[in-house]
């Protein structure tokens, strides 16, 4: 291998890192998503094994650098670190596509098909793994670069993010191994018929009429719930200062008054709102129910919960009069912010994180009913939106409105908040109900069940806003809601039909 390959291969790799962070926000040039990995897989068209994944871990740690920059506000080691863990699935990717292309014949369709839906399939269950392995990190599936593209995205319908990530990764092999036939194909002077890529552009054909019929063809309209989201743009640094204490309650005290005069049905809080548990302090408790003592809506809002000595973060519902009292404790946690990972077997871990004691995980995925109404939502707090299997469960439950309670305010102005509304839509299109969201310091928004952003707050303000929620008549039931990752495991049954045939197949593969 000569220097000048080094070189190029080295460039190849960063401009497919470059080219994907672009289709994200904050730039979200989504379409970028479409050919960005085509340079990487030029590598792979000269190297193999070790080589091959060293090039493809360098472009997913780059990609992650860039993506994922904002939680450096946080820590700087350990983004350094999680950009480093998670540029291993590309890694993996990496061997096993160039793997997979060892003794390709490049100038044949067929061949050139079963290589692309090898591929997208090792993708999509990388995914998977990334999504669940030690808690799981699924933020940013290809997926999500497309994010606006609401009729590209329908499909999530039926196969979740997967289906997306999917029909991307198909897409870039497809037009990388285009160019190899054209080149050689130019050398001869002969030029073929390309099936390959025509199969390609018919699956994204029809992925795009798929998404155009369920946008064209939405639900019966049924009621329309109107709800006040409260954003109250707490500083973190502010946020357990005691000498704040008074300041935190009386802002949100204020801003729901004001909201009140609009008579909303509901009016929301966002993750951690009250600057303590409402059961363990008096001042809170009496500050909360004060509002909710002489109203006609019901709070929901975040707060801490201390119960038989666990402590536990979450989400209450206090209904008009105090009538009517519901809690959720936070299921997925968030690892090395809400506990540290390993801690009983390395004491030394609660020392790194900053903390002694651990929050603890609920273990029901409650639904509330909204009296009155008896509308059915289901709250989600901080990031467990960026996880299906829990809109899912909600929506299984009898769901009928998703509401996302989080606190983004760790990560300062950066992109990471309006990152984190990007992967939460998804979980509208998935289920089929509307998800609204209250964020302490943005994204405050209103997403329909065909992933449309339809309403959303100035983020970084301390404000309100009235948002008029409209249900299907009757709650979709998606074939993702209903029968979930059945996707993920026929990509895998592919990888691994594409695996065997490779290894016990003929030299020609696949």
């Amino acid at each position: 291998m000569t220097f000048g390959k080094t070189i190029l291969h080295a460039l190849l790799s960063l401009a497919s890192a470059l080219t994907l962070a672009t289709a994200y926000p904050p730039l979200g040039w989504g379409n970028a998503v479409w050919f960005a990995l085509v340079p990487l897989i030029f590598v792979f068209f000269e190297l193999r094994g070790v080589r091959a994944m060293a090039y493809g871990w360098a472009a997913g740690f780059c990609f992650y650098l860039i993506n994922l920059w904002w939680i450096s506000h946080v820590t700087v080691v350990g983004t350094v670190i999680l950009c480093a863990y998670l540029a291993l699935y590309w890694g993996a990717w990496a061997w096993l596509t160039s793997w997979i292309l060892e003794r390709h014949p490049f100038s044949r369709s067929l061949p050139n098909i079963a290589v692309g839906l090898v591929a997208a399939a090792a993708w999509v269950v990388l995914e998977w793994v990334r999504g669940h392995l030690m808690t799981g990190f699924p933020w940013n599936p290809l997926a999500v670069a497309l994010y606006e593209k609401y009729s590209f995205i329908q499909i999530a319908r039926l196969f979740g993010t997967a289906g997306i990530s999917f029909l991307v990764v198909f897409v870039n092999m497809i037009l990388a191994l285009t160019f190899r036939r054209f080149h050689e194909e130019i050398k001869v002077r002969r030029l073929r018929p390309h099936l390959d890529f025509s199969f390609a552009m018919l699956l994204v054909a029809l992925t795009f009429a798929y998404g155009i019929r369920i946008l064209l063809n939405p639900p019966p309209a049924g009621k329309t719930v109107s709800v006040a989201v409260v954003q109250g743009n707490i500083p973190q640094y502010v946020k357990w200062d005691a000498a704040r204490f008074y300041h935190i309650l009386d802002t949100y005290h204020r801003l729901t008054r004001l909201a009140a005069a609009m008579e909303p049905d509901i009016i929301l809080w966002p993750e951690s709102s009250t600057p303590g548990g409402f059961f363990d302090q008096e001042e809170i408790r009496a500050s909360v129910t004060s509002l909710t003592a002489d109203s006609r809506y019901t709070l929901i809002f975040g707060t801490d919960q201390e119960i038989r000595g666990r402590s536990h973060t979450g989400a209450m519902m206090i209904g008009p009069g105090m009538r009517w009292i519901e809690t959720y404790q936070k299921m997925h946690l968030v690892p090395f912010g809400e506990f540290a990972p390993f801690s009983r077997y390395v004491p030394l871990m609660h020392w790194l994180v900053g903390y002694t004691r651990d929050y603890e995980p609920g273990d029901h995925p409650a639904v509330f009913t909204v009296p009155g109404s008896h509308l059915r939502v289901a709250p989600l707090i901080c990031f467990e939106d960026v996880f299906p299997y829990l809109a899912r469960q909600r929506a299984a439950n009898g769901a009928e409105l998703l509401v996302n309670l989080t606190n983004d305010a760790w990560f300062l102005q950066s992109v990471g908040p309006r990152q984190h509304l990007a992967n939460a839509v998804f979980r509208a299109i998935e289920t089929g109900r509307p998800l609204i969201r209250s964020a302490n310091t943005g994204w405050s928004a209103l997403v329909d069940s065909t992933g449309r952003v339809r309403e959303e707050m100035t983020p970084f303000v301390e404000g309100f806003a009235l948002m008029k929620v409209g249900l299907p008549a009757v709650p979709a039931s998606t074939f993702y809601s209903r029968h979930g990752d059945v996707f993920v495991l026929f990509c895998a049954l592919i990888l691994l039909c594409g695996v065997l045939r490779k290894h016990y197949g003929r030299p020609d593969p696949l």
